[in-house]
């Protein structure tokens, strides 16, 4: 019920009249999806928040940039910060993609 505290009245009832026009979204179980979204956000809600979230990425993918700089340097002569930068995403993207969440109806 996050949707309906955060929407009020208007999002309450926006949400309802859309899934009474479109009865076969329920099966999907919108308001859980949306809940556990929110929730997810509520973090962001503070500017404070948001600064921590962005300051601790930024670190991260510093650091893991040096990494991949290090290690490019254990094989190359001239490691380029580019190819570290390039392998990093790549490396990153490969371990996103089958680690996403699946959505089920249990």
């Amino acid at each position: 019920m996050l949707t309906i505290l955060l929407f009020g009245g208007i999002g309450a009832s926006v949400f309802s009249l859309v899934l009474r026009i479109v009865p076969a979204l329920k099966r999907f179980n919108l308001e859980a999806l949306l809940d556990r979204i929110l929730d997810g956000l509520i973090s962001l809600g503070s500017v404070r928040g948001v600064l921590a979230v962005l300051g601790w990425t930024a670190l991260s993918w510093f650091t893991s940039t040096l990494i991949s700089y290090a290690v490019l340097a254990t094989f190359f002569d001239q490691p380029q910060w580019n190819a570290a930068l390039l392998s990093l995403s790549i490396g990153s993207l490969s371990l996103a993609v089958p680690a996403a969440p699946a959505i089920s109806d249990h």
